[in-house]
């Protein structure tokens, strides 16, 4: 009888050993959402800190380069959180970049030739560069 409960014992042991260490390797993993927004979050970053550097710019630059921060925005993005995460990246800097940095200012929309060109110029490189990485 004894033999018997000390295999029970050893047994529920043995158990709760493995619940805690499957608890403890769970706690260390961060769960899919948790991912998904640590993504989101990298690629807004991205774009807001390459938005402020190219806003900081905008004296000397003016309406030349528009694009210039979001490509390397939508590189960083999509190395970290996949190819939707660089196109979400790709897609804001154009809006931003469009409506910030090209006249009309606070404008959508392409007026001259000369933004036609930065505009598929961007588009080539910075899609270019998402499905590379």
């Amino acid at each position: 009888m004894s033999l018997v409960s000390d295999f029970r014992l050893s047994k529920s042991t043995l158990l709760a050993d493995d619940l805690e260490k499957q608890r403890h390797r769970n706690s260390r993993v961060p769960s899919r959402s948790r991912k998904i927004v640590a993504r989101i979050c990298v690629t807004l970053i991205c774009v807001l800190v390459a938005f402020g550097i190219r806003l900081w710019l905008s004296p000397i630059l003016g309406e030349d380069l528009p694009f210039m921060g979001f490509v390397a925005a939508s590189l960083i993005a999509s190395w970290y959180g996949g190819a939707i995460m660089g196109i979400i990246a790709l897609v804001m800097g154009l809006l931003l970049g469009d409506v910030f940095f090209t006249s009309p200012t606070g404008k959508l929309g392409i007026n001259q030739s000369i933004e036609l060109i930065q505009f598929i110029r961007y588009l080539i490189t910075a899609s270019l560069g998402v499905v590379l990485t």
